[in-house]
C-alpha cells in the first residue's frame, strides 16, 4: 500500500487543488471530498448524491479510497492486527501494550 502524508488531503478538502497542479481530476476530487466532509459535518454522514458511504460495521469494516481517477470503498483490513492489539488490551498506559504472543 502506498504511503500518504497525513496532510495530503488538505488542498482537496478545502477546495484548493490548484496548489497541486492544473489537472482536471484534482478539481473533481476536491469537489467530491469537500462534499463528503460538508455532508459529514452537517448530518454526521458523509453520504451525498455521488457517494453512498456504508454505515460503520466492526465485523465488516470499510474504508473510502479517494482518487482523482475514481473513488471507491474497500475492505478495511490492512490495520486489523493493530486494531486487534488495542481491542484486546486493557490500556493503562503504553507500558502495558504487548504483542499478541505475549498476552495471557
Amino acid at each position: 500500500m502506498p504511503s500518504i502524508h497525513p496532510t495530503t488531503q488538505i488542498p482537496y478538502v478545502f477546495g484548493n487543488p490548484a496548489n497541486l497542479g492544473p489537472r482536471p481530476k484534482d478539481a473533481r476530487l476536491s469537489t467530491f471530498m469537500t462534499r463528503s466532509w460538508v455532508s459529514f459535518v452537517h448530518g454526521q454522514d458523509p453520504t451525498h448524491s455521488d457517494l453512498k458511504w456504508p454505515k460503520h460495521n466492526t465485523r465488516n469494516p470499510k474504508n473510502m479510497v479517494f482518487r482523482g481517477s475514481g473513488s471507491f470503498i474497500q475492505d478495511d483490513t490492512y490495520r486489523s492486527a493493530g486494531i486487534e492489539l488495542f481491542t484486546r488490551q486493557r490500556i493503562r498506559g503504553c507500558k502495558n501494550l504487548a504483542p499478541k504472543h505475549q498476552l495471557a
